[in-house]
């Protein structure tokens, strides 16, 4: 008898674990875009909520749910195949308190990526799909303010093994 209530109850916790995934999964698709088209790379609950790292048929996005608000917010997209072997795309949606940055990588010898404001860096969390397709993200609070009234860069960076920089862009 107690092994049947044990039995009972690991499948009661899972079937309301995968259900809770199914929900979410489900308010997701709701949101996109383009929910047609949408296929989700990646899921991990994030700072107070959950980022899906997503394609679509426009290319590269990245969501983010607030525990907060309930709300999703939704990035431009990047190239799925970037030319330059790199790109990027932001959120940072004022009613969601958190700036995310993410993209792509089609290149191996990419192994790090620094995102930059003026006083604030973050490195990059570099995901590979089991596809052997390569994509990263990281975020910030907020974005700094401009330095004495003129706009400051944010500067994207992407490094090899020896640190050697190989790939850069800026937004004054």
């Amino acid at each position: 008898m107690k092994i049947f209530f044990l039995f009972s109850t690991i499948i009661l916790i899972l079937a309301s674990c995968s259900n809770k995934t199914i929900k979410i999964t489900d308010e997701f698709i709701e949101n996109v875009p383009y929910p047609k088209s949408t296929e989700i790379i990646y899921e991990e609950n994030f700072e107070n909520g959950e980022i899906i790292l997503y394609k679509d048929e426009t290319g590269f996005r990245i969501a983010f749910r607030s525990d907060k608000t309930g709300d999703w917010t939704h990035s431009s997209n990047a190239e799925l195949k970037p030319k330059d072997e790199f790109d990027w795309t932001m959120n940072n949606d004022p009613t969601i308190p958190i700036a995310m940055f993410a993209g792509v990588i089609t290149t191996e010898e990419i192994i790090k990526v620094i995102v930059k404001q003026r006083t604030l860096e973050n490195e990059a969390k570099i995901i590979e799909t089991e596809e052997g397709l390569r994509f990263w993200f990281t975020s910030f609070d907020t974005l700094e303010e401009s330095h004495s009234g003129e706009p400051d860069p944010l500067k994207i960076e992407a490094f090899d093994s020896n640190g050697n920089l190989l790939w850069k862009d800026e937004v004054l």
